[in-house]
């Protein structure tokens, strides 16, 4: 890109450069391997003009999305943070029964399952492979990306929507224009958009940058959310913060057309404040989130080097996308992890991307002579702690982030 996606100012600075990567989630088959793996520039760029953080290339959402591994239900913690954001929601909204809640990237209807017991109709909008797993459930699903076109077909099967949710969505669109036109065609004048998405104030503050992947097109500062929606005839009028999403901890925000009746309250001045006070207009602030990146991975490679030296043997746990993005820009491959233990089927048997490491059911390998696991959903080591197989039979967890550490601690 040598333009900003959202105000075309053309003076992008380069924050960080990731080098080139594979798409985080082309886990490949082994007989994929010796077809090779297209890689494509990972950096990010920040335009000062409305501090819009970004990346410098966009892949074909088809070439992502087609053919889909991610489910949101995989996760109980993250399954229950949707479900909780849809009854939210509608106590928020108070809809009637004949009302309609939509969920723009609904996956396999983890937050739409929320809607349970609820007098309001729902529909998903799904483009991957992972719609299908929703139908199933019984949920009703249009499977296609959204769109302004998207919007209008949904319109006129299904009417005006009184709720739409956009949770870990709003950051792969790289067409905000055409999206938000959609917004603007599908919601009713009293209704509202509500979207979760990573907040960049914690990427910096907790050195976040495994959530940096081709699917993650922007990451944004609530100044520069509030610059890309205000230009497109809406306004923020509320925002919640939260401590877990499997991109780093999100904010939920809060949407109305223009001129909605909705009253914008103290949070969204609270929370624009405190980005100022973090100096998020500072290029520099930037600057060093990317020197403490290289850090990380000094650090981390050490505690590895220490482990191996003394003769262990090291697992990966979970294979989420960010984890990719982490083992590619570190160079941790086969030479240190010999497998990743994971929950979603849909990864058995796969390799990662770029490292080629394989993936296996955590229920059924056999980890004897595994003390330790490089914790690659890292988001989740609470829950892990509590659960995980392989910390009740003595192992412990190396969590990348913030800052390499061992849990439990050692004796």
């Amino acid at each position: 890109m040598s333009q900003c996606r959202n105000c075309r100012d053309n003076k992008l600075e380069m924050i960080l450069d990731l080098g080139a990567q594979p798409p985080s989630n082309s886990f490949l088959s082994p007989e994929d391997i010796d077809r090779g793996e297209t890689r494509y520039p990972l950096e990010l760029l920040y335009c000062p003009s409305c501090q819009l953080l970004q990346l410098s290339y966009s892949l074909d959402p088809a070439e992502i999305f087609t053919n889909y591994v991610y489910v949101s239900s995989t996760s109980p913690v993250h399954c229950s943070h949707l479900a909780e954001m849809a009854r939210y929601l509608y106590n928020f909204m108070n809809p009637q029964k004949e009302d309609l809640a939509i969920d723009i990237g609904s996956n396999d209807g983890a937050l739409l399952k929320g809607y349970e017991g609820c007098e309001v109709r729902i529909l998903g909008i799904e483009p991957s492979s992972v719609a299908e797993i929703a139908r199933k459930r019984g949920i009703p699903v249009h499977k296609a990306f959204f769109s302004e076109r998207t919007a209008r077909d949904v319109v006129e099967q299904n009417g005006l929507a009184k709720i739409i949710s956009a949770a870990n969505v709003f950051a792969h669109v790289s067409d905000h224009d055409d999206f938000l036109k959609g917004i603007q065609a599908l919601l009713r004048d009293d209704g509202i958009f509500v979207i979760e998405v990573p907040h960049a104030l914690d990427m910096l503050d907790k050195r976040l940058f495994d959530t940096i992947y081709h699917e993650h097109i922007f990451y944004f500062s609530v100044h520069a959310l509030e610059d890309i929606l205000e230009r497109r005839g809406f306004r923020i009028f509320r925002i919640e913060k939260f401590e877990m999403s499997p991109s780093g901890p999100p904010i939920r925000v809060f949407v109305c057309k223009r001129n909605g009746a909705f009253r914008e309250e103290d949070s969204v001045r609270h929370q624009k404040e405190e980005e100022l006070r973090k100096g998020l207009t500072d290029i520099a602030v930037y600057k060093k989130f990317a020197e403490r990146v290289w850090n990380v991975k000094a650090e981390l490679l050490n505690v590895l080097e220490d482990l191996k030296g003394k003769g262990e043997k090291i697992l990966g746990y979970g294979a989420p996308a960010k984890g990719n993005t982490l083992l590619n820009t570190f160079g941790i491959g086969r030479h240190w992890l010999d497998v990743i233990l994971e929950k979603n089927d849909l990864k058995f048997g796969l390799l990662t991307p770029g490292t080629h490491i394989p993936i296996v059911d955590e229920d059924t390998f056999d980890v004897s002579g595994y003390h330790y696991a490089l914790l690659l959903s890292w988001n989740l080591v609470d829950e892990f702690l509590k659960k995980s197989p392989f910390i009740k039979k003595g192992g412990k967890f190396i969590v990348p982030l913030p800052e390499p550490k061992i849990v439990p601690g050692e004796d």
